[in-house]
């Protein structure tokens, strides 16, 4: 367990949704082998897919990484496939500082991409950085109010730095706006749990689409 918050798109959030965007991306991909962004896509849709359990883990983490790798070396000047590669290098301890390196750049080159802020919320949470990772969260929120991917991050970053109504209020706003949203039922759960609300946590638990992360709860 990573993180749970996929690598999507609100409605790709579910088995269904990865399953269809792969198949587009793909058939994209017979027309123009050469067009970047629909490789730096599947590198993202991949990486949700290892993180659910939909896919084996290293097996979907390496696709991530070598797809995202396909899109920058088309055009080096994408940065949501930088920003997936250096998150990576984070969160499997490849290279850290590298990897926050990369995210930044991903940032400057598309600083109100709400992609990209919260990869690097949940990077900055991985290493310990809560005040900036929930910097990064709220400014992907102003970006884009209606992504349950900034809210999902969002609600992680509280959860860690202690603000648990805050993280319930944002990890309900995901299902309000998702309510296939893998991982949903179950990250609302572990919050009730923190919150001492063992009943309700075990409720959210049982009510978790994925049998991944049902099975987690």
């Amino acid at each position: 367990v990573v993180d749970g918050t996929e690598e999507a798109t609100n409605y790709l959030a579910s088995r269904d949704g990865y399953a269809r965007a792969a198949a587009e991306f793909d058939a994209a991909l017979a027309i123009d082998p050469r067009f970047a962004p629909a490789w730096a896509a599947l590198g993202m849709m991949y990486w949700g897919m290892a993180n659910n359990s939909l896919v084996d883990y290293g097996e979907g983490a390496r696709l991530a990484r070598e797809n995202s790798e396909k899109a920058l070396a088309i055009d080096p000047s994408l940065a949501d496939p930088l920003a997936l590669l250096g998150y990576l290098d984070v969160i499997q301890d490849a290279d850290r500082d590298g990897g926050m390196a990369r995210l930044e750049r991903a940032r400057q080159l598309e600083p109100h991409n709400p992609r990209i802020l919260t990869r690097l919320a949940n990077a900055s949470t991985r290493v310990g950085r809560l005040d900036d990772a929930i910097h990064h969260c709220l400014q992907a929120l102003r970006a884009d109010p209606m992504s349950a991917l900034a809210h999902a991050v969002y609600g992680n970053a509280c959860y860690f730095a202690g603000h648990l109504e805050e993280a319930e209020a944002a990890r309900r706003k995901v299902l309000a706006l998702s309510p296939g949203w893998m991982s949903g039922h179950f990250y609302l759960g572990r919050v009730l749990l923190a919150q001492g609300r063992a009943e309700a946590a075990l409720e959210e638990m049982q009510r978790e689409e994925s049998e991944f992360w049902r099975l987690t709860g």
